[in-house]
């Protein structure tokens, strides 16, 4: 295996970091003409403020769209917005898929050799906790999710994939 390989496919983030990406284009086009427009000597801090916050914008929704977990020839990579962590294979011991906090939503968690517990971006709800938090107060139709499709099964795939890649390592 060569350089770094996702094993999670959120297809929702990429969605919403391009909608990001493109509205910080879409804003950095404007100051752009907006400089262009400019005359000699007028007030430039309104097209410099509209330009910094499309950088911000194009630089969060690019970072958004990283985001995720990565297996590679030295480890494991735990990539968020603003932090990123690489475990090696030897330091991690095991995946584990539990509760991501007080919410009812499951993580999928690294667990380092010395104990310390490393929560992914993976995360899901179940279909049996769903059920029980968004059932619709219509007694006649059926109890609705508010989940998106497919999240529970992707996750426990990741999970499956990352063990795999876990068992690899500590063969070689």
């Amino acid at each position: 295996m060569s350089g770094w390989r996702r094993v999670d496919v959120g297809a929702w983030d990429r969605v919403g970091s391009g909608f990001i990406v493109g509205f910080g284009v879409a804003l950095l086009a404007v100051a752009v003409m907006g400089a262009v427009r400019m005359r000699a000597g007028s007030n430039w801090v309104g097209v410099l403020a509209v330009g910094a916050v499309a950088a911000v914008l194009i630089g969060l929704g690019w970072r958004w769209n990283r985001v995720g977990v990565f297996v590679g020839d030295s480890g494991v990579r735990v990539r968020r917005v603003l932090a990123t962590r690489t475990v090696a294979w030897a330091s991690v011991k095991k995946f584990v898929d539990r509760p991501a906090g007080i919410d009812p939503a499951r993580a999928i968690w690294v667990v380092t050799v010395d104990g310390r517990e490393i929560r992914t971006p993976l995360r899901y709800v179940s279909h049996q906790v769903q059920g029980l938090v968004d059932r619709r107060k219509n007694t006649d139709s059926e109890p609705e999710a508010m989940w998106l499709p497919g999240a529970e099964w992707r996750c426990k795939r990741a999970l499956a994939e990352l063990r795999t890649a876990l068992r690899e390592a500590t063969a070689r």
